[in-house]
């Protein structure tokens, strides 16, 4: 047969069992509300990749002059 004490233990670690159930469903809870902060309103549809144009500048009319050392080079290129 078993001491007195221990079936006293055994009723106040049923109790504990019980109210720490009871505690983790809270935090559960609150854990749940503060992720649902985060989560967008509304749903990301995809996003359309559209062309725009690019703005360059005006090609320049006239090409810039080279120095006379390298103008015979040109003829290589």
């Amino acid at each position: 047969m078993a001491p007195i004490w221990l079936v006293r233990f055994n009723n106040l670690l049923v109790w504990l069992n019980r109210a720490l159930v009871v505690v983790a469903w809270v935090l559960a809870a609150m854990v749940a509300v503060a992720a649902s902060e985060h989560v967008p309103r509304s749903a990301a549809g995809p996003v359309m990749q559209t062309a725009r144009p690019v703005a360059r500048p005006a090609p320049v009319a006239c090409p810039p002059k080279l120095p006379p050392e390298l103008e015979a080079l040109r003829l290589y290129d």
